[in-house]
């Protein structure tokens, strides 16, 4: 029998005692065991040595030869998904047989191999903890895969195996808290942080606990905010291994007065994730959530309010919030979130169809709250190219007329922004008469001199003009006259969608009636102009014009199609050929070929906008000029 069949058998041996892919959680910690007892047994590990195929190169272990070894065993028929717990020992009983150098070197190449790295990663946690390592070595190496794993998904494995590391031996971890602090530049605020919250409720030998205290107060005391902010965040990993009793909670809160706004912004951040960690208790949760009530505010760091956020959408917590909005509260105090924060405004999106799917009303209100607290930011990131999409989709299946409406007649310029980007966007089809009749004469003015500098589809123009008119009898003759040259012109400038969705809704309305008429008969001289003959006349001059205006706008669009299409990223050149079918070339091979679908998409430009841009400029400075004198007498009013 040859080596690698030898190590299979044997290997199947220890297999067997595995648990299966769903077993209760009683039987999966009986059969771990018997799995463990097998593989700790002497005979069996030096049965397991001899077969494994571990040859040294340039005085030291072959790393290359280690990799592709621990590779065949994950791939064995019997590992299936339990290759993590099989390669783990057969990985710590290589490395447990070698020279403390050769392990460190075989740990250097680990971290720095890229082949199987996310696959082996996987077994660190059995082996790790094993292993006796300098503390200079241990403090590169940790430091160096926690950089490497702090954006992947797979990087709990590594926090898992360095808290086996720091259960196992308590001792060493001390030591290596101690050589984090005195090398400043190599100083690792997650690592400390996870080391000292997991040692904090270990069970420590007097000498250890003496040395850990000293330890953990010359981190506390320390000038230096990094260094500090390892100590203020150890406490949230503290809350989520073992939990944090009141008492600690209550010391910590009492410090809070004390200390900088550096490390008031920190422990905001901390406190909120005590609040949310699966062991905290209900009195802990509860006393946390009074104080982050009391004390979380918008100049917290952007972590900070990250952590308040995560606290505010996690279902958990719901029932320590209770039924008196306090949630709310908490998530206004926070506001404005930074656009460029994705993350923290992803769970704000989740939190808010949440809210939509249970109570509509409430969604609503809580909506509008956000819009007037952080106005500016909602919009820019509602606004940014797939984003918000989830809740986007949940609104456009439900009637948002009031809400909307509520925006649009605001008197901050922002909510109206974003009024109108929500009813363009949605596709409404009409606005809340309610909500128009009590913004009054100011409100309703606002909406329709606002409406004059925004950009929309034309459909969404002519809906919205329309939704106005039942009121425009009680505005002023002024801005009657207004409303319906603006009415006279978007039908002229937009002669598809505005004039079609005008002339469904509000034809029948003497004076529309009459402009309908009237943009009709217009059309229709345009059209008898350009199919006379003296419009098949040849002009240089003008067709010049004509083809360095087509370029100009052809470069503007394929550079807002970089800015805003996926394919520019995926593909750094696309080029158009003109066939029957088409292949793609992926993963080294070219698909079978497929023939091409052909497909349109249409876009209505206005007109005037294009034809007189400086006369449309200039009505947009007046609207900005009317809009001005509105909003300070809405502020000044409260209203109508």
């Amino acid at each position: 029998m040859d080596d690698r069949a030898k190590l299979e058998a044997l290997l199947n041996t220890a297999i067997a005692h595995l648990p299966s892919d769903n077993p209760s959680n009683d039987a999966t910690r009986d059969q771990i065991g018997a799995f463990q007892k097998v593989v700790s047994e002497p005979q069996f590990r030096a049965d397991l040595l001899s077969a494994l195929p571990v040859s040294e190169i340039d005085g030291g272990l072959n790393h290359e030869q280690v990799f592709s070894t621990l590779e065949w065993v994950s791939r064995l028929p019997n590992c299936k998904n339990r290759s993590q717990m099989v390669v783990g020992e057969v990985w710590r009983c290589i490395l447990e047989s070698r020279r403390p150098d050769e392990v460190e070197s075989h740990l250097v190449a680990f971290s720095e191999h890229d082949r199987s790295f996310w696959t082996r990663i996987r077994s660190l946690p059995m082996v790790l903890p094993h292993l006796q390592l300098r503390t200079a070595f241990a403090c590169t190496f940790l430091k160096h895969l926690s950089d490497r794993v702090s954006n992947d998904g797979s990087g709990h494995h590594f926090w898992n195996a360095l808290q086996q590391f720091i259960k196992r031996q308590p001792r060493n971890a001390i030591e290596l808290l101690r050589e984090l602090l005195e090398n400043p530049n190599s100083f690792d605020v997650g690592l400390a942080a996870f080391l000292l919250g997991t040692l904090r409720h270990q069970s420590l030998t007097p000498t250890d606990q003496t040395e850990f205290v000293e330890v953990a107060a010359l981190i506390s005391n320390q000038s230096s905010n990094e260094v500090r902010t390892a100590f203020y965040r150890s406490w949230a990993t503290t809350a989520w291994q073992s939990g944090v009793s009141q008492l600690e909670l209550q010391s910590l809160l009492a410090s809070f007065e004390l200390v900088s706004t550096v490390d008031q912004q920190e422990l905001i951040g901390v406190i909120a994730r005590i609040a949310s960690a699966r062991n905290t208790s209900s009195e802990v949760k509860t006393e946390s959530l009074a104080w982050l009530t009391q004390n979380a505010h918008r100049c917290a760091s952007p972590a900070a309010k990250y952590a308040v956020i995560n606290l505010i959408a996690d279902d958990g917590a719901a029932p320590i919030f209770g039924a008196d909005s306090s949630d709310i509260t908490l998530l206004l105090a926070i506001l404005p979130i930074p656009v460029t924060d994705k993350n923290t405004w992803d769970i704000v999106e989740a939190f808010l169809v949440k809210r939509l799917e249970s109570d509509l009303e409430q969604f609503a209100t809580v909506f509008l709250q956000i819009a007037t607290k952080d106005p500016d930011g909602l919009l820019d990131v509602i606004q940014l190219p797939r984003s918000f999409e989830w809740l986007k989709k949940e609104m456009s299946n439900r009637d948002m007329s009031t809400l909307v409406t509520c925006l649009l007649v605001s008197t901050a310029r922002a909510q109206r922004h974003l009024g109108f980007y929500l009813f363009d966007e949605l596709e409404l089809d009409h606005l809340a008469a309610e909500t128009l009749e009590d913004a009054g004469t100011i409100g309703i003015g606002l909406s329709f001199y606002e409406c004059q500098r925004m950009m929309m589809k034309g459909e969404s123009l002519g809906r919205f003009l329309a939704s106005l008119l039942p009121f425009i009898e009680a505005m002023s003759q002024e801005f009657q006259k207004a409303f319906f040259e603006e009415v006279s012109l978007q039908c002229q400038n937009r002669g598809g969608g505005t004039r079609s969705e005008i002339e469904s809704r509000i034809g029948t309305h003497k004076i529309v009636a009459s402009i309908l008429k009237r943009t009709s008969e217009q059309f229709e001289a345009r059209r008898l102009a350009v199919t006379s003959a003296v419009s098949g006349m040849s002009v240089p001059g003008y067709e010049r014009a004509g083809q360095l205006f087509m370029r100009r706008q052809s470069e503007a669009t394929e550079k807002v199609m970089e800015e805003h299409s996926i394919w520019p990223q995926l593909c750094k050149f696309t080029a158009l050929l003109y066939a029957k079918s088409c292949s793609a070339y992926s993963n080294g091979r070219l698909t079978e070929p497929s023939a091409l679908k052909p497909f349109e998409s249409s876009v209505e430009l206005p007109i005037i906008d294009f034809a007189d841009p400086e006369g449309m400029r200039i009505r947009r400075l007046r609207a900005s000029q009317a809009i001005a004198v509105l909003e300070d007498q809405g502020i000044a009013g409260g209203g109508k």
